[in-house]
């Protein structure tokens, strides 16, 4: 069962070797109020998921742009349209779905390459997820980068509000040396930094049989989320799909 700690000081106690990144010891400087998520707030995030590196954020913020939570995300307003995006990050993309609801960037955190994806609704821009590289054969690695981001955000945001965890081995049987089972593993954490919600989602299926290369690709991800509920409107409600006369028309 993997186990995710009850607190930042509970993980700290069973990792001794390492340290919650863009800390101080002893300083109070990042101790947010849950209730409002600052500007500093925001620069110190990006500055914290930098230095798992050992070095500075790469893409430092403009002054003049407002970095609170409560305003958008690093800079982007919420409500905003895809054409109204900042050019505050050294970004490539961007990748728009058919539909334009999804936008999608790649850029760098640190020491990890990741995709940003913004999402539309009718009333704009309400949710950006941020997907990180997982490993296709190691769940344990996926749980380990899993916590360096449950440290980082509960550094900043507080403990989380909510958080789970389970595991468990392949089920069922075999009867041929290359039927594939998985080790599954899920884990979760939700903060509330007013308005908005934070996730950290980790879900890592991984095969048991061992082969060069994945056989299903694509069956892990870790992806830490945050968006403002507000602004998840449909102002138009789908229209009904006709499905055609009832089977019960031709009897």
């Amino acid at each position: 069962m993997v186990a995710v700690p009850d607190s930042v000081d509970s993980l700290a106690a069973a990792n001794p070797d390492s340290s919650l990144p863009g800390l101080v010891a002893g300083s109070d400087s990042l101790a947010i109020d849950s209730t409002t998520a600052s500007a500093d707030t925001a620069r110190t995030e990006e500055t914290a998921l930098a230095k798992e590196s050992g070095s500075q954020t790469a893409n430092p913020e403009p002054d003049s742009l407002n970095l609170s939570l409560d305003f958008g995300y690093k800079g982007y307003a919420w409500g905003s349209r895809p054409d109204q995006f900042p050019p505050v990050h050294a970004l490539s993309g961007p990748d728009y779905t058919p539909d334009s609801t999804v936008v999608s960037y790649r850029t760098v955190y640190g020491a990890d390459t990741v995709q940003l994806h913004y999402f539309y609704a009718d009333s704009g821009f309400w949710k950006v997820e941020i997907s990180y590289a997982v490993h296709p054969f190691d769940s344990e690695a996926n749980h380990k980068k899993f916590l360096e981001l449950l440290e980082i955000i509960s550094g900043i945001y507080g403990n989380p509000s909510s958080k789970m965890s389970a595991e468990e081995g392949p089920l069922g049987f075999t009867t041929h040396p290359l039927d594939i089972g998985f080790y599954r593993t899920f884990e979760h954490a939700s903060w509330y930094a007013e308005p908005c919600q934070i996730e950290l989602v980790h879900v890592s299926n991984v095969q048991d049989l061992e082969t060069p290369y994945p056989i299903i690709s694509n069956l892990s991800r870790l992806v830490l989320v945050y968006y403002h509920p507000d602004f998840m409107i449909k102002a138009h409600p789908e229209k009904p799909v006709d499905t055609g006369p009832s089977i019960y028309d031709f009897y």
